[in-house]
């Protein structure tokens, strides 16, 4: 699979830099050609990890009137910032007094944390500080902006600020703000609890403002976060309506190519609405790539290259990605399902398997064990904390949230009082359930500190141990098939 060894190589250049070109004197002493052609993406990705991502500066003498535009949200009341113009004097819309300028740079908001949405203009007052004279830790926020080229911070006292929106009226991005301000109505009107409300708009749209604080802490602490943002599970229920809407085109002559066609384009305005996130990303060109491809069987090889292949595709447009939190735990979660689920699976006895509710049930215990053991490592450097009760929250939760998706969909395009009703019923029990799980002793565990050569060297053994587990298997499939 050629796929996967080039995106491994371009991801070990980008991370490790001129470190990774110690592999050459390796490749010159070894006779496998395969590693002759993973040296060009490891190149490749050491040479944009040593490139300067930003070189514009901002003065950093005194406070300074700017105009920036909201690139991302970094939590805490935090922003990455595009800024386009600058200027001592107070009217810095006037084109005479600004200076314009492109630095991308973190916006910090001291009081308050105001909800601002990705592309909102913002003019406001801040002071510069560069983030290396801060020395923050790597695993910071701070850490993880300037890994991703952003060098210095802007702090905005006093609630200084004014948000221009200019109104998108046509092309494509006015469609798409119109259809997401009338859905974001829509759920606004239902019945739903605020909380609910905020979670449920979080789930469908990618819109977190409406979840506050308390809200986050619950759903995290009870290891179900993952729910809230936009990923491969609410991607992959979209692709399986879309396709089973679209199944009758089958019937007709290069029926299958169209639908394939129509599948990916619902996918990517369903990527356009929710705010292309990088979890929304990966989920929609691996989606795209399979529909296109005509899917894959879980034993099918397929499923690697349209995961590699969506990884490589990403960062080869934004390296930047590769530092972003929610990617890593996405492609790891989907990484140990495609690799570790068909063995578990294929090891356990027929009867796990066979009714359905039985083999729904399995099939959660079985992921979900899965991921939550696999991306642990990455969990405990980010988070510091472990929830002990998570395999049993999703567990329950993945099917309500399945249902809970499907009626959403159903709700955002009709207004159907049922699936109000439904999502209703749906949100009171995974209240209750997370209500008594929480209520357990030792719940969680929290303020376990856990370095990043750690979580590096556990990952290495890991992938070790998965390459010699391949070898194993397709030895064992061979001399079972022959």
């Amino acid at each position: 699979m050629p796929v996967v060894w080039v995106t491994v190589a371009y991801v070990v250049g980008l991370v490790a830099g001129l470190w990774s070109l110690l592999l050459l004197p390796v490749l010159m002493f070894r006779r496998l050609r395969v590693l002759w052609v993973c040296l060009i993406p490891c190149v490749g990705g050491a040479s944009v990890s040593l490139l300067t991502i930003e070189t514009e500066r901002l003065p950093d003498e005194g406070l300074s009137r700017m105009v920036a535009v909201v690139d991302r949200s970094v939590g805490g009341g935090c922003y990455a910032v595009t800024v386009r113009a600058l200027s001592d004097n107070v009217d810095v819309l006037n084109p005479t007094h600004a200076t314009r300028c492109h630095v991308r740079a973190a916006a910090f908001f001291d009081k308050g944390t105001p909800a601002f949405s990705v592309g909102d203009t913002l003019v406001f007052t801040a002071g510069v500080v560069e983030l290396s004279s801060l020395k923050v830790s790597p695993g910071s926020r701070s850490g993880m902006l300037y890994k991703t080229g952003i060098r210095q911070l802007l702090t905005v006292y006093d609630d200084d600020y004014a948000i221009l929106r200019a109104p998108v009226s046509g092309g494509i991005l006015g469609m798409v703000s119109r259809m997401r301000g009338r859905w974001l109505g829509r759920l606004e009107a239902s019945s739903l609890d605020k909380d609910d409300k905020g979670v449920l708009a979080a789930m469908l749209l990618g819109h977190r403002e409406g979840v506050d604080d308390a809200t986050g802490r619950r759903y995290s602490r009870g290891g179900i976060s993952h729910v809230m943002a936009i990923s491969g599970l609410h991607v992959g229920v979209i692709y399986m309506m879309a396709g089973f809407a679209l199944a009758f085109m089958r019937r007709f002559r290069c029926g299958r190519i169209v639908r394939s066609v129509l599948i990916v384009t619902v996918l990517w305005c369903y990527a356009l609405v929710s705010g292309l996130s990088p979890s929304v990303l990966r989920a929609v060109v691996m989606f795209s790539l399979l529909a296109l491809r005509g899917g894959a069987s879980p034993s099918d090889t397929r499923r690697y290259d349209a995961l590699f292949g969506s990884a490589l595709l990403l960062l080869a447009l934004k390296p930047a990605l590769i530092y972003d939190v929610g990617f890593q735990l996405s492609y790891m979660s989907v990484l140990a399902i495609f690799f570790f689920v068909p063995k578990i699976k294929a090891l356990m006895p027929t009867w796990v398997f066979a009714a359905p509710p039985v083999r729904v049930l399995s099939l959660a215990v079985v992921v979900t064990v899965t991921v939550q053991l696999f991306t642990l490592p990455l969990t405990l450097h980010y988070f510091g904390m472990v929830s002990v009760v998570s395999v049993i929250n999703n567990i329950a939760v993945a099917l309500l949230v399945t249902l809970l998706l499907v009626a959403g969909v159903i709700y955002l395009f009709t207004g159907l009082e049922v699936c109000d009703m439904v999502m209703g019923l749906i949100f009171r029990i995974i209240n209750n359930v997370l209500d008594f799980t929480l209520g357990l002793p030792l719940s969680y565990v929290g303020g376990i500190e856990f370095p990043l050569w750690g979580c590096a060297a556990v990952f290495a053994l890991i992938f070790i141990a998965m390459l010699r587990i391949e070898v194993a298997w397709q030895r064992r499939n061979y001399m079972i098939g022959g």
